[in-house]
């Protein structure tokens, strides 16, 4: 079975309003350690076998210089030599597009980009803390699209002052725009954050419902096949990487605290960044916590990943069964005789379902 490796980049040029991810503003850190750091945790894990597809995350990877950048590549380049890669993304903020770093991922053979949007409002996106215009977004979009024709935007929704007609207006540009994939989330208040901290008028629980299903009804009649809760593609661009986490495929985890998942273990690197860089130069891996992955684990997790992602998730048919005679689930899904599949009109409460599901199961 084919597997995904992801890399983080944890630094940042500024710091957005709703983020709780694992970054660092890049002002005076290290860097430069740390991307040596990284090529020598690549050398670590080495040799990779039948890794398909490679994800430079974060942070923002697009912060990084050009010799970092470059440095960073050609080591995942070395250390993959041999593997069918047939997804390689990275992620980037539309101010940090332009043609020289474009053609620079495209000749180490990043054919995925993923533009972090958000809103084609100014006045929120300065709300959000983010840099970039509305304008940036359309002039990153053409760019990325002419060089390296499969782009993926990230927009949200209920964001701080936003309208349905914010809405329309994204929704416009994604139907006008050669963009291939769109993952658009629902704004979570996660704490620690900056905007969780602030006073805003945000939608009701019904209103938030009923947007997440215009949405998807509009993306659907775009051309767009919703195949996860938040995630819809066009032309069978569905994201390789993504679906190795939603079907349990296993995955390498590179870089300050990312996860990885091999054999039947879960691990997660260090959040310190000086332990990071301290560990790997002492030759030791950089795992902070590791997690034997048991029969009733490997079950549940089934379950809370599978049912997220639009294909069919076998179950013991007496589990079925329980469900298909329970007043509440049983018209949430489609049938198989020993699978079941979340219907999309019900992915809005897709969380309070599963566990639903999963209380059947423990019963």
């Amino acid at each position: 079975m084919s597997k995904g490796l992801y890399i983080h980049i944890p630094f940042c040029k500024y710091i957005c309003s709703y983020c709780d991810f694992g970054k660092k503003y890049i002002k005076n850190q290290p860097v430069d350690e740390y991307i040596d750091s990284v090529c020598l945790e690549l050398d670590m894990y080495k040799p990779f076998t039948d890794v398909n597809s490679i994800y430079i995350g974060g942070g923002t990877p697009s912060s990084l210089n050009q010799n970092q950048l470059t440095k960073l590549l050609s080591k995942i380049a070395e250390v993959t030599t041999g593997n069918s890669i047939e997804e390689f993304s990275f992620e980037m903020n539309p101010d940090d597009v332009n043609e020289q770093i474009l053609k620079t991922l495209k000749q180490f053979g990043v054919n995925r980009i993923s533009l972090g949007a958000q809103t084609l409002n100014d006045s929120i996106l300065e709300k959000l803390n983010r840099k970039h215009t509305a304008s940036e977004v359309r002039e990153a979009v053409k760019l990325a699209t002419d060089i390296i024709d499969n782009v993926s935007v990230d927009f949200m929704f209920n964001l701080p002052g936003q309208t349905k007609a914010d809405i329309d207006q994204t929704l416009e540009f994604i139907d006008q725009s050669n963009i291939q994939h769109v993952s658009y989330y629902g704004l979570i208040f996660e704490d620690h954050t900056i905007l969780a901290t602030e006073d805003h008028k945000y939608w009701s629980v019904d209103y938030e419902s009923e947007m997440y299903s215009y949405i998807q009804n509009c993306l659907n009649d775009y051309g767009f096949e919703q195949y996860e809760i938040s995630n819809y593609a066009k032309n069978g661009k569905q994201s390789i990487h993504n679906i190795h986490y939603w079907i349990r495929n296993e995955y390498y985890g590179i870089g300050l605290s990312s996860s990885g998942f091999i054999g039947n273990k879960r691990y997660t690197n260090t959040y310190s960044l000086k332990s990071y860089i301290d560990q790997i130069a002492n030759e030791k891996f950089p795992v902070k916590d590791e997690e034997i992955i048991t029969t009733e684990d490997e079950q549940f997790e089934k379950i809370m990943l599978g049912l997220r992602y639009h294909s069919f998730v076998e179950l013991d048919p007496k589990v079925i069964e329980a469900i298909s005679n329970d007043s509440f689930l049983a018209d949430k899904f489609d049938y198989k005789r020993d699978a079941i599949r979340l219907k999309p009109s019900e992915y809005y409460i897709s969380n309070q379902i599963i566990l639903d599901v999963i209380e059947r199961i423990e019963c």
